[in-house]
């Protein structure tokens, strides 16, 4: 229920109930999930609705040949084409003539971009390998095109069926600790694709990726299918009928971790328990660390030395080796090391590029030469690492130490998830680990050691795949996600009448401007049969156009009083596009309705009056700095007394002048209100 009204708050958005369900359109049964990873990528698909989910009819697209999970990498020509993409992207680059590097664009790893607590916009631009710079939208919705078409044109139709893209529904899957202007990156580059339009929006959807995890991991348990631990031959499956648990996704950029309770009967359904948390800690963390080693090593700091020659080509090659080093040769050995048991651990074998060795040969043999003597007077011989012709051996201890900080990262998470549902009554009695890195042995003896007593850790079979086949699984019931909670506290601004307890650095004449009206409050449960609904009203009979800023913070909703409150930050923008003149500017007052159940934050407006639609545009994607606020001209509005006794009307700032909007890439969203 919305908060009680207090002399110096705004009154919050109303919450009113959806007439007709959640606003799902039922799939069409033919459903193509893509997991765009940090590191890999996969599509897992479904035709006739067949999601038979033994999995039995559940298909996983292979790519580069034979591979089903390919590194998200891309080779783009001249025009900004795909050449190639995956395995493939990486060879046909190394083998590329001098004036083809220059030309051509190699990019690898780019969700990168897409941090957590990063703001961005649709015009951020991402860096090549050669240095030039691409808008990052253009470089997503390229590799989701490359996927959308070797799906349709080269495997189905040559296994014998006729579909097109518009036959399927597509699901994108993203982390659940994003920003909103992450997410709908991510769908602005889906429409770019080609896997929806501006006209048929619904025909995509963002999964969260925790989510889908879970939804594979209840599936295969059901099944009594798990990898760890490994089932008693003559046990038979056992699911509880409800249960708490956390699913903690670990891939290559993100820790992403949902804290739910389940139940089975009589049909699968998920209730949120607190908002999605993480951070930045997944496994090319380690790789970093093992890059910050070599850096130490060589006594060249960011290995400027070797990546700022002089020679153009020898300049990208040099990059190249470098990425190869770090993300093919030694992420290669990283999983085979955290994939086995600690009793058979052994050394890894790095080996180092012919190029960087020419480089710093001389340096890296006199360190650890050094770096020997001091390790055997402290007798610390296990730690010792040595290079073989090109080969760098690294033993278990100093592997160990690669892991350690984000081995740290990720239970400091865990520990305060876990602490802060204790504290609320809430016993979690599971912990479900997916995703490349959190399904690995290294960190499935982490979990047990450190959070198993009580409690059971599961990794389910094949966990790399665990969020791309739960997004399928997602997109077939979208339903089972009874609640979510909201993961901040998401307001606009508002004008009301100056009254003496408003802080009077917000005056302007006889009003109080940047007051803070709350949509949502952090942590608050949000049903998917609710919406929560503001009116605005139009400064003016000939207005065309309403304007004004969407915010949020991490702070609960009772302690925000002002837009301008520290811990506030400007998200986005909503633009209302107003029908026809009315009669007063009270006729044309304009309902506006948020829906925040779906895991992307939806509008729909309509005219209070006429009932009429109007178009609503909710923006994540200008271009506007966390903390930064567009310079908007606002009028003054005369402000009434409404139905006799109150004298508070919810008067937004507009921006008066004429301005281009452009629609918001599928967040106008058909709601039953």
């Amino acid at each position: 229920m919305a908060a009680s009204r207090t002399p110096n708050k705004v009154d919050r958005a109303k919450i009113v109930p959806l007439k007709r369900g959640a606003g799902f359109r039922r799939a069409s049964g033919n459903i193509a999930a893509i997991d765009f990873g940090t590191k890999n990528c996969s599509l897992a698909y479904v035709t006739g609705g067949d999601t038979g989910l033994g999995l039995g009819g559940l298909n996983k697209l292979r790519l580069n040949g034979t591979h089903t999970r390919v590194p998200t990498a891309v080779l783009l020509d001249g025009d900004k084409r795909v050449v190639k993409f995956g395995y493939d992207a990486r060879e046909r680059y190394s083998h590329l003539d001098v004036r083809a590097r220059e030309n051509a664009y190699y990019f690898d790893g780019i969700k990168v971009d897409l941090q957590r607590d990063k703001h961005v916009s649709r015009d951020v631009p991402v860096r090549a390998l050669n240095g030039k710079h691409l808008r990052l939208v253009e470089v997503i919705a390229q590799i989701l095109g490359y996927l959308k078409r070797e799906l349709i044109d080269n495997h189905l139709r040559k296994a014998g069926y006729n579909f097109t893209a518009e036959d399927f529904d597509w699901v994108v899957t993203v982390p659940a600790i994003w920003l909103a202007s992450g997410k709908q990156m991510m769908r602005l580059a889906s429409v770019m694709a080609g896997l929806c339009s501006e006209e048929n929006p619904d025909r995509l959807s963002l999964a969260l990726e925790p989510e889908s995890g879970a939804i594979y991991c209840h599936e295969m348990r059901k099944r009594g299918q798990v990898a760890y631990p490994t089932p008693h031959p003559n046990s038979t499956p056992s699911t509880p009928t409800s249960y708490s648990y956390l699913i903690v996704d670990i891939g290559g950029g993100t820790v992403d971790v949902s804290a739910h309770r389940v139940s089975t009967t009589p049909t699968l359904s998920v209730e949120e328990l607190h908002h999605p948390d993480g951070n930045d800690w997944g496994g090319l963390q380690v790789n970093l660390k093992f890059s910050e080693f070599l850096q130490k090593l060589v006594g060249d700091r960011r290995f400027s030395r070797y990546l700022q020659v002089n020679d153009a080509d020898a300049k990208i090659l040099n990059r190249f080796d470098v990425d190869e080093l770090m993300n093919v040769t030694f992420e290669r050995v990283k999983k085979a090391y955290c994939r086995s048991p600690r009793d058979e651990r052994e050394e890894v074998f790095v080996k180092l590029p012919d190029s960087f060795l020419q480089e710093y040969g001389e340096a890296l043999v006199a360190s650890l030469e050094a770096k020997t003597k001091e390790l055997r007077m402290e007798g610390r011989e296990n730690e010792i690492v040595t290079l073989r012709d090109s080969i760098l051996r690294i033993p278990p201890s100093k592997m160990e130490q690669f892991l350690q900080p984000a081995v740290d990262g990720i239970t400091e998470c865990i520990d305060g998830l876990l602490a802060t549902l204790s504290n609320t009554g809430v016993e979690i009695n599971t912990i479900y680990l997916v995703g490349g890195f959190g399904g690995c042995h290294y960190i499935y003896e982490l979990f047990t050691e450190r959070y198993g007593e009580g409690r059971g850790i599961i990794v389910p079979p094949n966990p790399e795949f665990a969020i791309v086949e739960g997004a399928v699984l997602f997109r077939a019931n979208p339903g089972i996600v009874r609640s979510r909670k909201a993961d901040a506290t998401y307001g606009k601004s508002v004008v009301r009448h100056f009254e003496s307890f408003h802080d009077p650095r917000y005056r302007q004449g006889d009003h109080c401007h940047n007051l803070f009206q709350t949509i949502v409050g952090r942590g608050e449960s949000i049903r998917p049969d609710c919406l929560y609904m503001a009116v605005s009203r139009p400064l003016s009979l000939d207005q065309k156009r309403m304007h004004f800023e969407v915010f949020s913070s991490v702070k609960k909703a009772e302690e925000l009083w002002y837009t301008r409150d520290e811990g506030v930050v400007q998200i986005g923008e909503l633009v209302l596009e107003l029908p026809e003149v009315g009669r007063t500017t009270r006729d044309r007052e304009v309902k506006v309705f948020f829906d925040f159940s779906h895991t992307e934050i939806q509008v729909r407006a309509c005219e209070k009056s006429s009932k009429a639609e109007v178009k609503a545009v909710l923006d994540f994607l200008s271009a506007i700095p966390p903390g930064q606020r567009r310079k908007v001209k606002v009028q003054e509005e005369r402000v009434e007394e409404r139905d006799g006794d109150q004298k508070h009307e919810d008067e937004e700032e507009n921006n008066e002048g004429e301005r281009g909007v452009e629609r918001g890439d599928g967040e106008l969203c058909d709601l039953n209100a």
